[in-house]
């Protein structure tokens, strides 16, 4: 499956997450944006 990036950030993400970096080395990572903007 080919995922087609067009942002900068988008890039670094899934960089991020294949090498088990920053907050995706956890066992459960909690994305930024979940974090931030929990569900209510």
């Amino acid at each position: 499956m080919k995922v087609e990036l067009t942002f900068p950030e988008e890039f670094a993400e899934q960089e991020a997450k294949a090498k088990k970096v920053g907050l995706w080395q956890e066992k459960n990572p909690v994305s930024p944006w979940e974090f931030r903007y929990p569900p209510r």
